[in-house]
């Protein structure tokens, strides 16, 4: 019948009663699930005998009530979206910088020599003669 659980139940009590003999509007109104608004609209389509038009009405409404709900919803969305993206692709390059200016892996470092004292020279010679510090 329908995708969720409580309006099935709603609409399963509402057909029973309905075949007791209660009017359709009184027997959804009961359920307290459904908007006035489609409410009315039952319990008139019942009285004019044009149900099934009013039925026809009431699907479109909501259908295009819920369709605006969703694109205001993803008119909110997307500035979060493209702010977190942001945020992850612009400090994705951070491990990399901060890397650059760590020198614990400086191989000068690692024979005991500084880059000033070493100077011009390359790293296998100021390593074979490393300066005490």
């Amino acid at each position: 019948m329908a995708g969720n659980r409580l309006i099935s139940r709603a609409l399963g009590q509402a057909r029973e009663r309905v075949r007791e003999g209660e009017e359709m509007a009184l027997s959804l109104r009961a359920s307290g699930l459904f908007p006035s608004v489609v409410l009315e609209m039952v319990s008139v389509g019942e009285k004019t005998g044009e149900l099934s038009k009013m039925l026809e009405k009431v699907s479109f409404a909501l259908e295009n009530e819920a369709e605006s709900d969703l694109r205001s919803l993803i008119a909110l969305l997307e500035p979060l979206m493209i702010l977190i993206m942001g945020v992850g692709v612009g400090s994705s390059p951070y491990p990399f910088f901060f890397h650059l200016g760590d020198e614990s892996d400086d191989p000068l470092k690692k024979c005991g020599m500084r880059n000033s004292e070493c100077g011009m020279k390359r790293q296998e010679i100021c390593c074979r003669f490393p300066v005490a510090s």
